[in-house]
């Protein structure tokens, strides 16, 4: 589940521990794409992080309320993903907890 959307250099969100830990690795890459990122500096994702907020469940002493309702009249939230138009999409590579 993702807590803390961040965007790498390519436009792509990803939550900040798997993309650290990606980064950690030794990889300068996109786990996407698998194209060099010119910069490794995480900026946070602020839209997504009130759509994640919007729809989180408010938690009470006795755990999550599941009788929570989104906070907005739309039963879906958009999310998109933007990928290079001219970069196929990769398959997963194994152990990339990223991917």
């Amino acid at each position: 589940l993702m807590t803390d959307p961040v965007t790498t250099d390519d436009g792509h969100t990803y939550n900040r521990p798997s993309i650290e830990a990606w980064f950690a690795a030794g990889n300068h890459t996109s786990p996407l794409t698998n194209l060099p990122l010119g910069d490794t500096r995480l900026r946070p994702n602020m839209n997504l992080r009130a759509q994640m907020q919007s729809w989180s469940l408010p938690v009470t002493s006795s755990g999550p309320s599941l009788s929570a309702q989104p906070s907005h009249s739309s039963s879906v939230l958009p999310v998109s993903v933007r990928m290079q138009e001219d970069t196929p999409p990769l398959d997963s590579k194994p152990g990339c907890s990223v991917c």
